[in-house]
């Protein structure tokens, strides 16, 4: 995973997707891989796999941390004002110390 980030970090994304997409064959830490895999998908403009993979993140672990932020910000690029609306109220449920603007 470490070496994904770093080709994350040097915007190699179809390569980081290659070593993300390996790593979910495995039968460990899926929903954190999935959270970086989807960070790669939002960088390549692949909103619709990003939300898919954050769907499935929240699905296996309802309280992964930032998933809500980062779903709240996938449905704001497709224009979904009432899922991005529920999304960023989930996250901020889920940590109270989120300031939002006024």
């Amino acid at each position: 995973m470490s070496r994904a980030g770093s080709l994350t970090i040097s915007s190699q994304f179809d390569a980081a997707a290659n070593e993300l997409t390996e790593a979910l064959a495995g039968n460990s830490g899926k929903p954190e891989i999935g959270f970086v895999m989807g960070k790669v998908l939002i960088e390549q403009e692949r909103i619709e796999e990003a939300r898919q993979v954050h769907l499935e993140i929240l699905r296996q672990d309802p309280d992964f941390p930032q998933v809500h932020t980062r779903l709240s910000f996938i449905y704001f690029q497709t224009g979904d004002s009432e899922d991005t609306l529920r999304e960023a109220k989930a996250a901020e449920e889920q940590n109270p110390m989120i300031r939002w603007p006024a």
